[in-house]
């Protein structure tokens, strides 16, 4: 390699520099004494100012040496003050190899910010330096950080087992990296799936992703199961679309939680069949199916965090008929949808028993008409919880029917859901950019789980932010009455004034749910379909959001 040392690089964002011995305090400040930040890491939490500027004292001599690469990271906006820092950790000349480390302050996480300082390092390492294979690591709890080495293209290369001690412990370690040869300028989410995007729109309005994870004793077993899902129009060419990542918090989160990594897993085998009906009780039976494939092979071995679609297949069906998704898996921990309102069933002792534990497709599309793209965000209200089991009458259902074949809905609606969640901008979030318009609709289980009113305003506005930026046109909807308690209700007051005067500012438009479903203006906070509305409310809902929708499409 041809060795250069610490060059300063500049993004757009950021600019990464040598360090100096002024950065002490700030680099105390922002990150090296949060014991938050250096969790997952293999130094210490730093106890004083003094820890820091020894530290710093011996890494500033290493800058005369042309293979030590090590960058303070500053955000344009804050001025010279580091927020973080990013280094080669370890350089291997046989192989043109470099692997890297970093760690960013707690107050820039989930901002883009460690992706696009990483990607600027990289790139630096291959064309500057020539380097041939970039590669890094991950503590398997650390699941954000696996996620900013995927969006920077690197691959999921497997976990090293027992192998690392950082200071929660000895560890297992997830490894990923990027060869030069494979560079492309998109993150792997993008590639290939962002033609998914322009070629393919949703199909059906039935809630569907990856709420949940279930383990299996025997990761070597293959499991049937089937899934069936009503269509919202006639297809002729379709496609569908899985994530490895967890998109809502379960729960209390003890379980499973946002940008969960499970896998990895398996899929054995993938067809798709079509039926006239189906109900919740029976499994029914295609004439036929059809074989789906993945680049031209029948399996396909899934990485965490991996975002993922088969080839195209011929599915001619009506609108009003079903797909019937059958696959046959198998792994250790593998993303479901707990609360699914669909019919899906697993093949056990010779026979059909209905389940969640089952992978869903986040997407079942076909090929795009020049439909206009709409999307609904949410927690389970918006998946339609309340609502009977493969009913199809809430609110993204309805609105499709309104609205016709001249527009594509996709309901990306979890139970359990956060605008936390969506705000940490894994997956979910990244999908809810592929639409023209979205619909965004959270707040119920921010303010029952976490209890904290001014992070959701900043959770909503990053999410109405993120999708502007990405060319989106943003409804966004006030947080739903839910019978809360009266620890809860000043809360939702303050959030639902803050969406209706200052986010008002920002999204396209703001729609205020709760006239619709509650009990009246003397007692906003009580649900008068049920703190899950029921059919009877999803209509009352659709009817009046429709207006307010159709001036954006």
């Amino acid at each position: 390699m041809d060795h250069r040392g610490t060059q300063r690089l500049e993004t757009e964002r950021l600019i990464l520099r040598r360090f100096v011995p002024d950065d002490a305090p700030a680099m105390f400040r922002n990150w090296a004494s949060d014991g938050e930040v250096t969790r997952f890491l293999t130094w210490p939490t730093h106890k004083s100012v003094e820890t820091t500027q020894w530290v710093l004292d011996s890494w500033i001599p290493h800058y005369e040496e042309n293979n030590y690469y090590h960058w303070a990271i500053t955000l344009r906006e804050n001025g010279d003050e580091p927020i973080g820092d990013i280094a080669a950790v370890r350089l291997d000349e046989d192989t043109a190899c470099a692997e890297i480390g970093y760690c960013l302050g707690r107050q820039w996480w989930h901002r883009g910010i460690m992706p696009e300082a990483l990607k600027a390092v990289m790139y630096f390492l291959f064309d500057t330096v020539g380097a041939d294979r970039v590669e890094a690591k991950h503590d398997v709890m650390n699941q954000n950080s696996g996620r900013v080495m995927l969006k920077c293209g690197m691959r999921y290369e497997g976990t090293l087992r027992a192998s690392h001690r950082n200071n929660r412990g000895v560890c297992d370690v997830n490894c990923y990296a990027l060869l030069k040869s494979e560079r492309q300028p998109a993150p792997p989410e993008e590639n290939g799936n962002k033609t998914f995007f322009d070629r393919f729109v949703s199909c059906t309005a039935a809630g569907s992703g990856s709420q949940n994870w279930f383990g299996s004793a025997d990761p070597g077993q293959v499991v049937t199961c089937r899934v069936y899902y009503k269509l919202s129009r006639d297809t002729d060419e379709c496609a569908l679309l899985y994530s490895n990542l967890i998109d809502s918090t379960y729960a209390d989160g003890s379980h499973s939680h946002a940008n969960f990594m499970p896998g990895p897993w398996t899929v054995h085998s993938l067809r798709a069949g079509r039926v006239s009906a189906c109900g919740m009780e029976e499994a029914a039976a295609p004439e036929r199916f059809t074989q789906v494939t993945f680049g031209g092979r029948a399996e396909k071995r899934v990485g965490p965090g991996e975002l993922f679609s088969c080839d195209p297949f011929r599915f001619p069906a009506r609108k009003g008929e079903y797909m019937c998704v059958e696959m046959a898996f198998s792994g250790a921990k593998v993303p479901c949808h707990t609360e699914s309102l669909l019919p899906a069933f697993r093949f056990t002792d010779g026979s059909w028993t209905h389940s969640t534990e089952i992978p869903f497709p986040c997407m079942v599309a076909a090929k795009r008409k020049n439909e206009t793209r709409l999307g609904f965000i949410g927690d389970s209200i918006t998946q339609g919880i309340g609502t009977p089991d493969n009913s199809y009458t809430h609110v993204a259902a309805r609105v499709q029917e309104a609205l016709g074949e001249g527009v594509a809905v996709w309901d990306l609606g979890l139970g359990y859901g956060r605008g936390h969640d969506a705000a940490l901008d894994g997956s979910w979030l990244y999908r809810a950019r592929q639409n023209d318009v979205m619909c965004v609709c959270f707040g119920v289980n921010d303010l029952f789980q976490l209890g904290d009113a001014e992070l959701l305003k900043k959770d909503l506005a990053y999410i109405v932010r993120a999708l502007k930026q990405a060319g989106l046109k943003v409804l966004l909807q006030t947080v739903p009455p839910f019978d809360y308690a009266p620890e809860f209700r000043e809360r939702w007051l303050s959030v639902n004034d803050h969406i209706k005067t200052e986010l008002a500012k920002e999204a396209d438009s703001v729609f205020d749910c709760v006239p619709v479903l509650s009990r009246g203006s003397d007692t906003p906070w009580l649900s008068r379909y049920g703190a899950h509305p029921d059919a009877e409310g999803n209509a009352a809902w659709a009817e009046a959001l429709l207006p307010t929708l159709k001036k954006l499409l």
